[in-house]
């Protein structure tokens, strides 16, 4: 991707100033993608139509000037497996070709014939115009205004929103400011005292290490989405499935990584619509957050102990909250980050999506049953793929990326590395050991994590 010359009229916030930094200095800023399965009649002259209704009604997608582009395709391959591939691929490549922006468009909708009665309605955006959570957003208005129910009241301007400060007065800040220098200092010499310790076990490099990122490699736990859901319920905390498995990698860093001592800190999303109740705004409203987890007393915790922890741990970050920018600039004035890998003290990235959709809230609703029609996600587990957990995470130290994601009718745990820093059998081994705990702390969350470990499988 390429940005030249001053921001074109689209850096708002500071972490749009931040990205547009980012890209005109040569890092990567990866677009997300999202899409939709339409199964039934479809009426395409009307879903046309509602794109271009849509695409209309926001300004932030056409900020840099260039008008959200459609781009209509038919799938190729003679199977349902097959088109799905070829939907994938479509939306990978444009995901992975650069983007000039000062002139190309920021938003990108597909429309893919993938069968008789199917059609992938998909969504591409640079975090410079929309989020993860705009995608889903712009998805379910196209459809709102395809069924004539789209009213643009219905979501907050982003220009009216785009100044807002999110922490406030200066004495906050100050005091915020304080507390995070104080924890990244902490999180650099226990970082530091890990890698030492751990020099005849590379599975992850010096956190200044100056090695290139290969090109990352995915690997998948599929789940049964009622097994998921058990699991998930055990932490009767927040949004249980994202702290399930930010809880089941903590446990597997502590008890069977080559790096025990290395304490277990994440990078994250944080929603400003739901930090500062923006409501459904359509816009770049998702920042990063880095946050640990207190594993004090682990001798005697249960999982469900653990995924509080995960929990009061977030909650501690956002408490605490400064723009992503603000604590980068931080920890390198005080020399615990270093360019280019920043990131480096939370190398494990987290996709925290506080309220992710579901097909299931679609598939089989008599209203749209009655149309002929059924909406569900498309491929979410594989779009989901590379996502990164923080802004920058490619260009700036995140080594693994997780995600919860919909894997047709199931779930799927989905983990995105750089090779060059974990392991692949280390990674694969994380989640042949986290399948064989699933069922036990779903059955008994009050089970001592300490015991998981001494379980064969």
């Amino acid at each position: 991707m390429t940005a030249t010359g001053a921001p074109p009229r689209l850096a708002a916030t500071p972490l749009q100033r931040y990205l547009w930094q980012l890209d005109r200095d040569g890092g990567r800023v990866a677009s997300a993608v999202r899409g939709l399965r339409l199964t039934g009649t479809v009426d395409t002259d009307r879903l046309v139509a509602a794109i271009g209704e849509v695409s209309a009604a926001f300004e932030v997608l056409r900020r840099n000037g260039a008008e959200p582009s459609l781009a209509r395709a038919q799938a190729a391959g003679g199977s349902q497996p097959d088109r799905d591939a070829d939907c994938v691929a479509r939306l990978h490549a444009d995901r992975a070709r650069p983007v000039d922006l000062g002139r190309d468009p920021l938003v990108r909708f597909h429309l893919v014939h993938s069968g008789p009665d199917q059609a992938v309605l998909a969504l591409a955006g640079h975090p410079l115009a929309v989020d993860v959570r705009s995608i889903y957003l712009l998805l379910g208005a196209v459809m709102q205004a395809y069924f004539g129910r789209f009213r643009t009241d219905q979501y907050p301007s982003f220009g009216a929103v785009a100044g807002l400060d999110p922490v406030g007065a200066e004495s906050i800040r100050r005091s915020r400011a304080a507390w995070w220098s104080a924890r990244l200092e902490r999180w650099y010499r226990a970082t530091g005292a890990a890698a030492r310790s751990t020099e005849s076990h590379p599975t992850r490099t010096d956190p200044a290490g100056p090695e290139p990122a290969a090109d990352p490699v995915t690997v998948e736990l599929p789940l049964p989405a009622e097994r998921w859901d058990r699991v998930s319920a055990g932490g009767q905390a927040g949004n249980a499935a994202s702290l399930a498995a930010i809880a089941l990698v903590a446990w597997w860093l502590r008890t069977r990584s080559r790096e025990p001592s290395r304490p277990p800190v994440f990078g994250s999303t944080l929603d400003l619509r739901d930090y500062l109740g923006l409501g459904p705004v359509v816009g770049p409203l998702t920042d990063g957050v880095p946050f640990e987890i207190d594993l004090t007393g682990f001798d005697r915790m249960t999982f469900r102990d653990l995924v509080r922890r995960a929990h009061a741990g977030l909650l501690d970050a956002v408490v605490h909250y400064l723009p992503y920018p603000d604590l980068i600039a931080l920890g390198i004035r005080g020399g615990a980050l270093t360019p280019p890998r920043v990131a480096a003290l939370w190398d494990i990235g987290v996709n925290y999506c506080r309220l992710p959709p579901a097909s299931a809230y679609t598939r089989g609703e008599q209203t749209l049953a009655r149309r002929g029609l059924s909406i569900e996600l498309f491929r979410e587990a594989a779009l989901a793929r590379a996502d990164q957990a923080v802004p920058d995470a490619g260009r700036a130290g995140v080594r693994m990326d997780l995600h919860v994601a919909e894997s047709g009718a199931d779930t799927a745990l989905v983990v995105t590395f750089d090779p060059t820093h974990f392991d692949r059998d280390d990674v694969r081994r994380m989640l042949y050991d986290i399948d064989g705990v699933i069922d036990l702390v779903s059955a008994d969350p009050d089970r001592a994590v300490t015991t998981l470990a001494e379980e064969d499988r």
